[in-house]
């Protein structure tokens, strides 16, 4: 009873938080057209880590100097504030999110890039992003294309980085999600993963209230060193050196 009461005034403040933020956001979207749209949702991402108590630690230097993409592996709805309380940059999603109530609309205010991912579609999709770096913007790619049980990364799908392997070549720096600790202690079973990760066919608005009843998670971000494609590198080179680095992390072999 008292964690379903705890859970409720999470909502409440998640609630109020959105509709404190998003009327100015609109106004920002409405003036401006460049970085300053960002620092409105770089402050939302702090306030929902805060009300759902999710501590963010980071390892690494992040990029922040030029325009590049961040090669993310992925695990839940949950990674969006932990990473986008950490950088001021544009996600990548697939195009059914901007339909989602509420979460839809949130992410068109954040700038979110919206993207077909067919394998048929993908190729012209990515490359029509190359306008949000020509406007110095940098972008978040989850690359695996769907997420994880938490405790593992798999390959990483080429065809999202023919953005970066084209003839104006963008840098990319790798960056592995780690779930450290559910509730404050350490992960032994995939329960507790469960209570963070969201995958497979699992409800939306369930996983939610769950994790709303919970005492949050800790989630960690590594910040691998960036690395430019060269002219000999294809997308699916490109790929391969992002996903090395990030599964290294997890001290694996590559799964497919």
């Amino acid at each position: 009873m008292i964690r379903s009461s705890i859970a409720f005034l999470k909502i409440c403040a998640f609630l109020l938080w959105c509709l404190l933020c998003v009327p100015p956001q609109l106004l920002v979207k409405l003036i401006f057209r460049n970085q300053v749209v960002h620092a409105l949702p770089y402050l939302w991402h702090k306030g929902i880590c805060f009300i759902f108590r999710i501590k963010v630690q980071v390892e690494g230097n992040i990029d922040t100097a030029r325009p590049l993409l961040y090669a993310v592996n992925h695990f839940s709805y949950l990674d969006i504030p932990v990473l986008g309380s950490r950088l001021v940059a544009c996600f990548i999603a697939k195009k059914e999110v901007a339909g989602w109530p509420v979460f839809g609309f949130l992410s068109k205010l954040q700038n979110t890039a919206f993207i077909d991912r067919r394998l048929t579609a993908a190729k012209a999709e990515m490359q029509g992003l190359q306008g949000y770096t020509d406007h110095k913007r940098r972008l978040i790619l989850f690359p695996e294309g769907t997420s994880t049980e938490g405790d593992h990364a798999i390959a990483f799908r080429s065809n999202f980085f023919e953005i970066c392997a084209g003839k104006e070549k963008i840098p990319i720096q790798p960056v592995s999600l780690s779930l450290v600790a559910i509730e404050n202690m350490g992960i032994t079973t995939q329960k507790q993963r469960d209570l963070y990760a969201w995958y497979g066919d699992m409800d939306l608005a369930p996983h939610l209230w769950s994790f709303a009843k919970s005492k949050g998670a800790t989630v960690k971000l590594t910040f691998h060193a960036p690395f430019l494609p060269t002219s000999e590198d294809d997308r699916k080179s490109v790929a391969l050196k992002a996903e090395q680095a990030v599964h290294n992390v997890f001290g694996q072999k590559r799964v497919l």
